[in-house]
């Protein structure tokens, strides 16, 4: 899993990250708000437990790394969402009759929820980043 050749499992973090993203991604186009937000506290808990399990120096690279590779991949979706699906493999769903004479597409209304998610992720992140250098 985690191999300092492969600069503390870079490869790894970038997979996790990327499959969160994934799934983030498909639950946001689907509408479902609550399970995008659920898939970002999986991968929360998740690099937290696995950086528990490892020696405390370590645990911090990883999680150094998995910061670093989240920052790229929302850098990514920042400059340019639909590619970003599209190297993810994400379906984006064709907007509704309904929703697009309102004004409003799906993908639109996915975007939002990705967006709102990743604001809400960066301020829990710089929260515990200032709780833990007290």
């Amino acid at each position: 899993m985690l191999d300092e050749g492969d600069q503390f499992g870079r490869k790894f973090c970038r997979q996790m990250v990327e499959d969160s993203w994934r799934a983030f991604l498909s639950y946001a186009a689907a509408g479902s708000r609550e399970l995008g937000v659920a898939t970002i506290a999986r991968l929360d808990e998740r690099s937290r437990e696995i950086s528990r399990s490892l020696e405390p120096a370590l645990g911090q690279r990883f999680l150094a790394t998995i910061e670093e590779e989240r920052g790229k991949i929302f850098d990514e979706y920042t400059t340019n969402p639909a590619a970003l699906k599209q190297r993810l493999g994400v379906a984006v769903p064709v907007p509704s009759a309904a929703l697009a004479a309102h004004g409003q597409s799906r993908q639109d209304l996915g975007e939002l929820v990705v967006r709102t998610a990743i604001r809400a992720t960066i301020w829990e992140s710089i929260v515990a980043i200032f709780r833990s250098s007290r």
